[in-house]
């Protein structure tokens, strides 16, 4: 491995043990320096520190892109690659790994893209769809979401779960728990309500249907309004009504075209002033963001972070639908600050939480796949538990105009969710949460 590539590995490292709780802890792994990219399946053998990991038949055994070396590892096995060549194993306190489970974070969190800028024809493609006619774009978003649900035929066939991160994570940190470095963790598994505020339904009946049901609940959310609507405009009077109830307000782009995330810094710093100022004149204090579309990039974190935001939640744990095509998600469902590469080799968190959209939109499940509320409901459930074994915080992804016509199932799963020890917070109190467990 050349020494800029470890350097990355080893400040990946540190950025989780830091989120762990552990200063120092990297003598408890080891990994190789060598090793080359190939795809191979990870499959989990019985031991104390795997115990959750084969309770669910889906993250037992699964397909994971890292840097396997060709040495031998010694000690007792506890994961083996598809041909029976252990790959994890644990000798005198050591966790040891056969590939760089670091280097297979970072590539995960950046949906499996080496640069830091979206590829050229990717790019090209975007920039044309967003400047053509709103109905050609209406048929062009239909056509792309047939396509990638064209092999949908039940519950079964959503891409639901990416595991490789999450199965890894927390392996470390079972691993640091066996060592007697980290405290059982007995704190609450955490979830926030958000909603994406993009008609003149969603904020005027559907905000009243959806807030009367949370206060009802004694639950406050995170709305993400577009601040400067084509098809609407934005009602101050309402923004100011979900503040006095006790909710956060949230930026969801500026316009909703799908701009934001493509312009250059400069440009993008003053759109994000703009909708910011715009928000704040109704009495919201903004620090949550959400990209229109989900669309996402390495400048974009950049840009928010220099703004002020202190969370952004455009990245999916796994991207089932919509207009990212190559990208599949991050295969991670726990907040990170993301990681920026300085000075060509060093690599610095930047201060931001990334919280990963973890609950599958209404939208894709509603209008996409056609689910009804009840295998709605099923769904959320099954991630909310995903969420809670693995660590992650579970976001529930809606807009007021799915909610108002499945309102039972949304009763229902935010009691469910309180029922089984959930802590319900906005995003901001979650960044606060966030950030005072890294001073403890």
């Amino acid at each position: 491995m050349d020494p800029t590539s470890r350097k990355q590995s080893v400040a990946v490292a540190r950025e989780i043990l830091l989120e762990f709780g552990v200063v120092e802890g990297m003598d408890c792994f080891s990994f190789p320096d060598t090793g080359v990219w190939k795809t191979d399946t990870l499959s989990f053998r019985p031991s104390k520190i795997t115990d959750l990991i084969l309770k669910r038949p889906e993250t037992a055994s699964f397909p994971v892109l890292a840097r396997f070396c060709d040495d031998h590892i010694t000690g007792e096995a506890i994961c083996e690659l598809s041909d029976g060549t252990p790959i994890i194993t644990v000798e005198n306190d050591t966790l040891k790994f056969g590939f760089d489970p670091f280097a297979m974070h970072l590539t995960n969190l950046n949906e499996r893209f080496r640069s830091s800028k979206m590829d050229g024809l990717f790019l090209s493609a975007l920039v044309t769809y967003c400047y053509t006619p709103p109905y050609l774009r209406r048929m062009l978003r239909w056509a792309a979401r047939r396509y990638k649900t064209s092999h949908i035929r039940s519950i079964r066939d959503l891409p639901l779960l990416g595991v490789s991160s999450n199965v890894i994570i927390h392996l470390l940190e079972q691993h640091l728990l066996e060592r007697g470095l980290l405290k059982q963790r007995n704190r609450p598994p955490l979830a926030v309500v958000t909603h994406d505020i993009e008609s003149d339904f969603c904020q005027r009946e559907g905000r009243e249907t959806v807030s009367s049901v949370e206060n009802d609940e004694r639950v406050h959310a995170t709305w993400f309004f577009v601040p400067c609507p084509v098809e609407y405009s934005m009602d101050r009077g309402e923004v100011r009504r979900l503040i006095e109830e006790g909710h956060e307000i949230g930026m969801h782009g500026l316009a909703h075209d799908g701009k934001l995330a493509l312009d250059n810094p400069a440009k993008l710093a003053k759109q994000l002033r703009k909708g910011k100022n715009i928000l704040e004149s109704a009495g919201a204090k903004v620090v949550s963001f959400r990209s229109p579309w989900g669309l996402r990039s390495s400048p974009l974190l950049l840009t928010l972070a220099s703004e002020g935001f202190k969370v952004d939640s455009s990245y999916p744990d796994v991207d089932t639908l919509g207009m990212t095509l190559r990208r599949e998600g991050l295969s991670y469902n726990r907040p990170f600050r993301p990681l920026i590469v300085k000075d060509k080799s060093l690599m610095e968190p930047l201060p931001l939480w990334e919280v990963p959209m973890t609950g599958p939109q209404d939208v894709q499940m509603v209008e996409d796949l056609g689910l009804s509320g009840i295998d709605m409901l099923k769904v959320w459930n099954y991630k909310a538990e995903f969420c809670k074994d693995f660590g992650g915080v579970f976001v529930l992804h809606t807009h007021p105009i799915f909610l108002v016509k499945h309102l039972d199932q949304y009763v229902e799963i935010l009691r469910g969710l309180k029922t089984r020890g959930f802590k319900l917070l906005r995003m901001d109190d979650l960044a606060l949460e966030l950030q005072s467990k890294l001073l403890d």
